[in-house]
């Protein structure tokens, strides 16, 4: 099996409840701004907005083990908010820088102007994300606030995100298929 990103759709809210739930308290704090228990952390994915979302998935062997949260670009300003979570044991490897750069392909190509990313100032790992992506970075009481100005989309941009959108469709029913077979 292999690694893939893929959007999210809201049929795997458990997967996305899973993932959550393995955080540990230290990530837990960094994209939630403070502690937060398995009960709130039920409550957030059950109010969850599908439609104002988009949510993308690295998948490693069948396992969500990361996702970027593009939020709020159903609005008519233009602009959305990226959040990031990476499990402990999948951190250091890409895995974030990619599924921003994913989020980021997807915006555009919806006609965002502008996307934005909040960390607290003691989560460097964000900050170096930010940075490998050319995001402004603007310090405000104990966060730090960064935001990327997006081009307009184009037919390149639009076909990136088919093909990546058909490998990860094709990769989903590799993955369904072989685990079908064994079980068979």
């Amino acid at each position: 099996m292999m690694s893939v990103v893929r959007k999210l759709i809201p049929v795997e809210e458990r997967v996305f409840l899973d993932h959550l739930l393995r955080l540990s308290p230290e990530e837990r704090q960094q994209r939630f701004a403070g502690h937060v228990s398995d009960e709130v952390l039920r409550a957030y994915v059950a109010r969850f907005s599908w439609l104002d979302s988009l949510l993308f998935g690295w998948m490693e062997e069948g396992v969500l083990r990361g996702t970027a949260q593009l939020t709020g670009f159903a609005g008519t300003d233009r602009a959305a908010e990226l959040a990031l979570t990476v499990e402990d044991d999948w951190q250091n490897r890409g895995i974030g820088t990619e599924l921003c750069r994913r989020a980021l392909l997807a915006a555009q190509n919806r006609g965002l102007a502008t996307v934005c990313m909040v960390c607290l100032s003691d989560n460097p790992r964000m900050q170096h994300i930010a940075r490998r992506l050319s995001m402004t970075l603007t310090h405000s009481f104990g966060s730090i606030d960064s935001a990327i100005a997006l081009p307009f989309a184009n037919p390149l941009t639009l076909m990136q995100e088919v093909v990546a959108d058909s490998g990860a469709l094709v990769a989903r029913l590799t993955e369904d298929l072989t685990l079908l077979r064994r079980s068979v």
